[in-house]
């Protein structure tokens, strides 16, 4: 017993002297449990998961500590304001790039095009972390229901979409729904959401912490980062370990899916009188898939390019890490580019909108 003290003891203690100076020279810890999926993130029958209402996250690992928060919906809050029944409404739908949770409220794509608007239109963020093509659709239809002054909706395709759409993503407890095309026509067989939890239970029930002490650790943060950057100088995604999955993925229909899905969107919104546009992620040309342009023109449906705004240094538009390396999301020069690229046309769309019919259908 006296050597297992002899041996701990001094090592406690160094342990203490080495966080108490890296506390004092700055260094942040590491993300803190849970993440922004295990906060956010609650089952639904329907949609496999959506976000937690009236939530407020801090995403630690992200350099910036950005806040995220939800309304009473599980919307993400940001400059719009609450709801005006007598101001349309543009909606924005799709996954982390549409929630932004690597920017503060104020700074998200949905934040910045609200600010890009003024009052011409409140914007409503719907984005979802995780979701597919098929979730946003869903909560697309969801959304429509709700607010019957949504005037514009814009889908923010990312390349991901384009196999999450048949493989379908399991998030512990809860799978989501995906699609395949049934026979030689248009038409979709849908595979519905599971979930293995009561609907409404949050993520984070049931899971431990696991070394979440170690995880605030300011040493631990030292020594993980230490090892990254001596491993990693940029992380990049290697196209040729996505080339098989995109084999698959157009040999199972993936190319007829995506058509599908955004067709649908599209209909929809002619339905009701109202403008669909929709926009590819997809700036740095990371991945290998398909052409979501291309795919946009033969369905037919309104394509918005942003690529053109983004230039120079690709990375200096992203998020970046505590430990140095940068996110695949917008940081909060790449949202406000972002919204840029797409204010003129969601613009154009409301003019078009209000003198063709200054009231949309219901």
């Amino acid at each position: 017993m006296r050597k297992i003290r002899a041996i701990c003891l001094p090592a406690f203690i160094t342990f203490l002297l080495l966080e108490a100076t890296l506390r004092f020279a700055g260094y942040p810890p590491l993300a803190s449990w849970p993440s922004s999926e295990g906060y956010f993130w609650v089952c639904d029958q329907k949609l496999g998961w959506k976000n937690r209402s009236s939530g407020s996250h801090v995403l630690q690992s992200i350099a910036s500590r950005p806040l995220s928060t939800t309304d009473g919906f599980g919307f993400r809050n940001g400059l719009s304001g609450p709801p005006d029944p007598d101001k349309p409404v543009v909606l924005l739908i799709g996954d982390s790039v549409v929630f932004c949770s690597e920017v503060n409220d104020e700074n998200t794509s949905s934040s910045e095009l609200a600010r890009l608007l003024k009052d011409k239109a409140r914007v409503l963020n719907a984005g979802v972390r995780g979701y597919n093509t098929v979730q946003s659709l869903r909560m697309m239809e969801e959304c429509l229901r709700r607010f019957p002054n949504i005037r514009t909706v814009v889908y923010v395709y990312c390349p991901n979409d384009y196999f999450e759409n048949i493989i379908p993503d399991v998030y512990a407890p809860a799978r989501a729904p995906t699609a395949f095309p049934d026979g030689e026509g248009g038409a979709l067989k849908l595979i519905e959401a599971q979930i293995a939890a009561p609907e409404g239970m949050d993520f984070v029930s049931g899971r431990k912490t696991d070394l979440g002490l170690f995880l605030r650790s300011h040493f631990a943060t030292a020594v993980a980062a230490g090892i990254i950057r001596s491993k990693i100088k940029t992380i990049t995604r290697k196209q040729e370990d996505l080339t098989p999955l995109k084999e698959w993925a157009a040999k199972a229909g993936a190319d007829k899916v995506l058509m599908r899905l955004i067709s649908r969107m599209d209909d929809l919104c002619r339905q009701r009188g109202i403008g669909f546009l929709t926009v590819d992620y997809d700036f740095r040309h990371d991945y290998p898939f398909p052409e979501y342009s291309e795919m946009c023109r033969k369905a037919g449906v309104s394509f918005v390019e942003t690529r053109d705004r983004f230039s120079g240094d690709q990375t200096s538009y992203l998020a970046w890490r505590m430990d140095g390396s940068f996110d695949c999301h917008l940081g909060p020069r790449g949202t406000r580019t972002f919204a840029e690229a797409l204010a003129p046309a969601v613009g154009e769309a409301l003019g078009r909108l209000a003198r063709d019919d200054p009231k949309p259908a219901q």
